[in-house]
């Protein structure tokens, strides 16, 4: 089995910076858990070592990346998510459903789900939101994600789905399809989505097509009704 207890993260640090994320260092423990011998607290390993919101539209010079890693090498990475939508899905029933409705190749796999990486379309303004019934939350303006290859307090590495790291301009953006889907299925409030006053028209399009999808499940509930009718009178 891998031996988690040394690990070298400076690399991996230097590497997601260089593709366009902005990375910041996270906590962690030396020697670090193992699935054999997990830590008694998980939050440790989510904490942020640096005052995190005031990179929220700078990033940290390469040089203080290093500083950090080269000095603590088996420090974890966050990735600030300004700028991104990332859909936590926090279980397995929550990893079905985004498998199935949300589209995107930049995966990461976590503790107890996986990451799903988007753009943040420039139409709408979009916040932070958790959703404990269904198991997934979402991250982006104002906050930032677990990153691969850090280590969780049960022992378990975060690792990306595809072999290497993605870069950042391959990241495609949250659609309008994906909106939808995670309005309707998380029951979102309109201060989580909403969209940009100059970018009415798209929303009012978008708002459009959903009330069309709306009047059609009406209808069709309608004509069952009217055929049970008959169906009652006929007898």
């Amino acid at each position: 089995m891998e031996n988690h207890k040394v690990v070298d993260n400076l690399e991996a640090a230097i590497d997601l910076r260089g593709k366009g994320f902005n990375v910041i260092p996270l906590r962690s423990s030396n020697p670090l858990p193992t699935p054999e011998e997990p830590s008694d607290d998980f939050s440790i390993f989510k904490k942020p070592l640096v005052k995190w919101k005031k990179y929220q539209n700078k990033r940290l010079s390469l040089a203080e990346l290093k500083r950090y890693f080269e000095r603590k090498p088996f420090l974890n990475l966050g990735i600030i998510t300004n700028g991104l939508v990332i859909i936590d899905a926090d279980n397995q029933k929550a990893v079905g459903w985004c498998d199935i409705n949300l589209d995107t190749p930049v995966v990461s796999i976590t503790a107890k789900g996986k990451h799903y990486y988007f753009s943040k379309p420039q139409d709408f303004q979009i916040s932070n939101s958790v959703n404990s019934e269904f198991g997934i939350d979402i991250r982006s303006t104002g906050g930032f994600v677990v990153a691969p290859p850090s280590v969780h307090g049960s022992g378990i590495i975060y690792r990306w789905v595809s072999a290497h790291a993605p870069e950042l301009k391959d990241v495609p953006e949250l659609g309008n399809a994906e909106i939808e889907v995670l309005q309707e299925q998380l029951s979102l409030n309109e201060k989580c989505i909403i969209p940009h006053r100059s970018h009415s028209k798209n929303f009012t399009k978008y708002k459009t097509l959903h009330y069309q999808k709306i009047t059609i499940l009406l209808l069709k509930l309608g004509e069952e009704m009217m055929l049970s009718q008959n169906i009652l009178e006929a007898y």
